[in-house]
């Protein structure tokens, strides 16, 4: 659930601002999110199927299955693989805790490390207003033009160079630039929005309403100048939370599996014997069986 709640998180484009991240980087670490509670889902799906099966067997003695017909040896089948399927989820899941713990240290750029400063927000929350259609000079059938997946790109500093919205930062962090502003918003959309009517429209930047603007000093300025150097994002802290939580949780289940299966009597009907030639996979997921001894 806490893994849900995070995605929504990140996908809503409304909690974390601070970060500077493409499009593609974000779809990346979505993608991350969503394999991560597909295999713990099924992992334990198949760990309460099996429980319940197993409880079936120990409340009723063996020969009243034999009614059952083929059912039986169903069910058996069901006890004595089901745990080499909850084996391969969690090797994917420790393969997936790999990978996203080495990527996050070695390219922590890709994981959205980049901090914006005061005016790097500034720049990503007018980009937000602008393209959900909040900003308060545009009307109905305008907001219906606008694309609002275009809030997917707010983040990503070449993205926001290319739609001027670095020109709408505040000159000082006491300052306030915001397109949720009518005066403010109506300078964007007669500069550099798609209904800008003319290229040579031009508006004072001098006046009360954008004096604290930043305008035309912005134009050429990069997206690193509006970056705090030595920092990490909010959201990249997250993650780092997100995958040290997630390896100790997988390492703790793990050692506990063994300490239970290794300490505990069990006098099971259920054996997985070995074999000479048996397969490779299962000689790597044989150790994870609750049935081998």
């Amino acid at each position: 659930m806490m893994t849900l709640g995070f995605y929504l998180l990140i996908t809503s484009r409304d909690f974390f601002k601070n970060y500077r991240c493409g499009e593609k980087a974000i779809y990346f670490i979505t993608i991350n999110f969503l394999t991560s509670m597909a295999v713990t889902g099924a992992a334990g799906i198949a760990g309460v199927l099996m429980s319940r099966v197993l409880l079936l067997f120990d409340n009723f003695p063996i020969s009243e299955f034999m009614g059952l017909g083929k059912w039986t040896s169903r069910l058996g089948c069901i006890v004595k693989w089901l745990p080499m399927l909850i084996t391969f989820c969690f090797f994917g899941w420790f393969v997936l805790n790999l990978v996203s713990t080495t990527w996050i240290f070695l390219l922590p750029e890709g994981w959205c490390s980049r901090r914006w400063n005061y005016a790097g927000i500034a720049a990503v929350t007018n980009c937000r207003i602008w393209y959900r259609g909040d900003a308060k000079c545009i009307d109905a059938q305008e907001k219906e033009l606008i694309d609002s997946d275009m809030v997917s790109v707010c983040n990503d500093g070449e993205e926001l160079s290319n739609l001027s919205f670095f020109w709408f930062t505040p000159k000082s962090e006491d300052l306030s630039c915001s397109i949720g502003e009518v005066s403010i918003c109506k300078a964007y959309k007669i500069l550099f929005s798609s209904f800008a009517k003319s290229n040579s429209a031009v508006v004072d930047w001098s006046s009360p309403e954008l004096s604290g603007c930043s305008g035309a000093e912005a134009a050429n300025e990069p997206p690193e100048t509006f970056m705090t150097p030595g920092d990490t994002s909010d959201l990249y802290r997250y993650l780092l939370m997100y995958c040290v939580g997630w390896n100790i949780t997988l390492l703790t289940l793990t050692l506990l599996f063994f300490y239970i299966k290794f300490s505990s009597k069990m006098d099971s009907i259920f054996h997985l014997p070995s074999k000479p030639k048996e397969n490779i996979f299962l000689k790597l997921f044989r150790p994870f069986s609750p049935f081998d001894r």
